[in-house]
């Protein structure tokens, strides 16, 4: 992957979000770095790719209502264009990170995570999002 420090998000999206690219991780060069690469690049790129996505300034995610390291899609990031776009490649980060062994500062709400493995959100799960 080539990253754009500028515009890190969307110049790593369609590298991506290539399938065949990424069966053996990923191998990433910042533009105009091209001495520094390695797990330290690696790192460094998903963690600010994931702080990006997972911000609520992007849209894309909520926080927990006590725990802010808490994300949990958010209901009106509907509104947003390629939405199921950038939903799969935030998976593909998590994934990226999760096989890379690098902590992104965030964990999946407990009601997201069910959904995820097809097991029923309690209202327990609700509540970590909305207390109320």
């Amino acid at each position: 992957v080539l990253a754009f420090r500028s515009n890190i998000t969307e110049s790593s999206y369609y590298q991506v979000m290539d399938a065949d690219s990424l069966p053996h991780g990923v191998n990433v060069r910042f533009e105009d770095e091209q001495e520094a690469e390695g797990m330290g690049v690696v790192r460094e790129w998903l963690s600010q790719i994931a702080a990006d996505l997972f911000s609520p300034e992007r849209g894309l995610f909520l926080r927990g209502a006590e725990d802010r390291r808490v994300v949990h899609p958010a209901p009106h990031s509907r509104q947003q264009e390629d939405r199921l776009g950038y939903m799969r490649f935030a998976g593909r980060i998590v994934g990226l990170a999760l096989r890379a062994n690098v902590p992104l500062g965030m964990v999946l709400s407990s009601g997201l995570f069910s959904y995820l493995t097809g097991r029923r959100a309690t209202l327990e799960d609700l509540r970590q999002i909305d207390p109320q």
